[in-house]
């Protein structure tokens, strides 16, 4: 194998998978066989059951609604009762050759009680003057089902019989005559038997058996022999032929006994099982047939439900369909693979020996990681070959194709190469870029910054010293009148003639400083309402009261605490009191100064923190009362929330900071909430200013 070439090796890889795909595909076309067998055999025998049922139970049930209209005939019930009548007979007469012209049956009788003569016609008309065929007699058993349709309560009866008088078996129908409460007499219909039981029993398909048995086993027909006749009703059990003498194993008695049970009593429509029977296995289905108490049994070989033949022909189609499958891998691995590979094989020798303008043609490549190796050689090739140019071209395709902005400027701050990904940046062509001044390129609060680094990055470069890269964050004026914040990393380097030259590299990162605002405000104000957290406010009142140490210029601290704000809560939920939270700072801001502070402490507390007040202490006692006295007013107002008004007032404590103050801000905000505990103990609403008996 190691001596094989690589069209070898593929073609010994494609036999073993052939072989092993065979191999495994002939056992699941067994199983699969055996599988569809035994699925097609149990619906095959259900279908055939069901059918037969439906199609015997739409018949009988025609015949019963036609007999019981004919039982309640005006002329058959007055002919019943003066059978001597001619004229009556003559009436009747019409009446059961229509009466049999419109039932599925073949024969009709009528039978007064009174005579107990039994008439009789058929489709064939054999009695049609309708003469007495003769006379039915108590202790004749074959004249049993007449005096027990005539004693019995039920609406009618079906009995199986042998009638030597017509020399049939038939399946009768009997329908008792009623007059004022009385059976006067019985008429009905009679099916031919073996015409009515042969349509399931007799079978040509090869495979496939059906019988008819009844609820004890007794097989009345199988394989278009009829056993049903009166002696079966007559003649002592253990002559009679049942299922139980053809089974191959006898323990299978009590299994088939609970499922013919089983049949019955739940009156189902089919249940399938598996049948041992003379020698072979079969799929089988039974149907009880409640009107006449029959089991129909339908029976399907297994083994012929799909043939050994039919499972040689599937798998020499299947081993037929591997090897084109297999041929048409390799043509695939062939054309897709081996050829590319020989041809990149080419081209790498075309190159190591010097040709740098050989190329694979990339768009006949295939889309996958071949063609990601063939495009890779072809840029290796493009590579190798721009090695041959000037450092302009060397980069123009790396360029052109990013998403950053290559560039490079002269000592004299001019451009001498943009890369077109600055249209995606700022909006301006390469060749616009080129043209602008360095004023341009940059916004007027950035410029300082750039030239400074300029300047030094030039100066250190003509000393001889080493120049490191620098990063700067600078923001940039767009072709649309927007701005960008960049950050541009650039490098002052010599030119092969002994120019300097600074090339950079500058990237969009107005996500990045986007993000960090993000974070800056989480870590500094209060999600809910916008205001300073109470981590900033400390950090924002240290700085204001050391300028008020510095300037003499006092400033003011005031701690508010809203009244009535938690029934709200309980009311109504915490959006309700959310809700009021953001009016509360909203009202805040609107009656404060740019200069001022709104912080919210956690909770219905703020504080509002009011630099440079004045220099006088009384003025800036005053001014914070008056602004203090101005917050509770507003914020007294009712609110108009979602789902209520509510009316809410504000207690507001004030503490005065300057040059004579000598205290943390932690103790500046405790004596502002000392004054706030003063006002609400006061009057809720009030405004209490802090003094030393606090």
């Amino acid at each position: 194998c190691l001596m094989l070439g690589l069209r070898g090796k593929s073609v010994l890889i494609v036999l073993m998978m052939v072989a092993t795909i065979i191999t495994l595909a002939l056992g699941l076309v067994n199983y699969v066989a055996q599988q569809i067998s035994i699925k097609l055999g149990k619906e095959f025998a259900i279908q055939h059951s069901q059918r037969y049922k439906a199609e015997m139970g739409v018949a009988l049930e025609h015949d019963l609604r036609l007999t019981q209209q004919l039982a309640k005939n005006h002329s058959i019930i007055a002919w019943m009762q003066n059978e001597q009548d001619t004229q009556l007979k003559q009436q009747v007469m019409p009446i059961l050759a229509n009466y049999l012209s419109v039932i599925n049956s073949d024969s009709w009788f009528v039978a007064p009680q009174s005579s107990q003569n039994f008439y009789y016609n058929n489709k064939s008309n054999l009695y049609a003057d309708g003469h007495v065929v003769k006379k039915l007699e108590a202790d004749q058993p074959l004249d049993a089902w007449f005096f027990h349709t005539i004693n019995s309560v039920a609406p009618f009866n079906l009995n199986i019989d042998f009638d030597p008088a017509i020399n049939e078996t038939k399946l009768w129908i009997n329908m008792p005559v009623e007059h004022e409460g009385r059976r006067i007499g019985v008429v009905g219909a009679g099916f031919d038997f073996a015409t009515f039981i042969n349509r399931y029993v007799s079978s040509r398909q090869a495979g496939f058996r059906a019988m008819v048995l009844s609820r004890g086993g007794a097989i009345l027909a199988k394989d278009g022999e009829m056993r049903t006749t009166f002696n079966l009703h007559t003649s002592p059990p253990d002559s009679w032929l049942t299922l139980w003498h053809l089974l191959d194993d006898a323990e299978e008695q009590k299994r088939l006994e609970g499922v013919f049970d089983q049949v019955t009593k739940a009156n189902k429509s089919a249940v399938s099982f598996e049948l041992a029977l003379e020698g072979k296995t079969y799929i089988a289905a039974a149907v009880y047939i409640p009107q006449l108490e029959w089991i129909a049994v339908s029976l399907v070989d297994e083994s012929l439900s799909i043939s050994e033949q039919s499972i040689l022909w599937i798998s020499f189609a299947l081993i037929v369909l591997v090897l084109l499958i297999a041929l048409t891998v390799f043509l695939l691995i062939d054309r897709q693979l081996l050829l590319p590979i020989k041809r990149l094989s080419v081209v790498t020798q075309r190159i190591a020996s010097g040709d740098y303008a050989a190329r694979l043609d990339g768009d006949k490549q295939p889309h996958d990681e071949l063609g990601e190796l063939i495009n890779s050689v072809n840029l290796m090739a493009e590579k190798v070959d721009l090695a041959h140019q000037n450092s302009q071209e060397r980069y123009r395709w790396l360029t052109e194709n990013m998403h950053d902005v290559i560039w490079v400027m002269n000592e004299q701050a001019r451009f001498l190469y943009v890369s077109p990904s600055v249209t995606r940046l700022r909006g301006f062509t390469p060749e616009e870029v080129m043209q602008q001044r360095l004023e341009e390129v940059v916004c007027p609060s950035s410029l300082p910054l750039v030239i400074d680094a300029f300047n030094e990055g030039t100066a250190a470069a003509k000393r001889g010293e080493q120049v490191l890269p620098q990063t700067l964050e600078l923001e940039q004026p767009c072709k649309d009148g927007s701005s960008v914040w960049t950050e541009a990393i650039s490098q002052v380097v010599k030119s092969e003639q002994g120019e300097l030259r600074i090339i950079g590299v500058t990237r969009d990162i107005s996500e990045r400083r986007k993000g960090e605002e993000t974070m800056r405000k989480l870590a500094h104000y209060d999600s809910l309402t916008g205001c300073v957290n109470r981590y900033w406010l400390n950090s924002l009142l240290r700085k204001a009261m050391s300028e008020a140490t510095h300037t003499g210029v006092l400033g003011a601290l005031l701690y508010l605490d809203l009244d009535n704000f938690k029934p709200l809560n309980d009311a109504y939920g915490h959006d309700a009191g959310d809700a009021m939270l953001v009016e509360v700072a909203k009202r805040l801001r609107g009656v404060t100064r740019t200069t001022d502070t709104v912080a919210r402490m956690g909770g219905d507390e703020f504080v509002v923190l009011l630099p440079k007040l004045a220099v006088d202490l009384a003025e800036s006692r005053d001014r914070a009362y008056q602004i203090a006295l101005k917050i509770a007013a507003v914020l007294s107002e009712p609110y108009q929330l979602t789902q209520v008004e509510h009316q809410a007032s504000a207690s507001v404590g004030v503490v005065l900071f300057g040059a004579d103050v000598f205290l943390s801000a932690s103790d500046m905000i405790r004596r502002a909430d000392s004054a706030m505990y003063k006002a609400k103990q006061q009057q809720r609403g009030s405004v209490v200013v802090w003094s030393q008996d606090l």
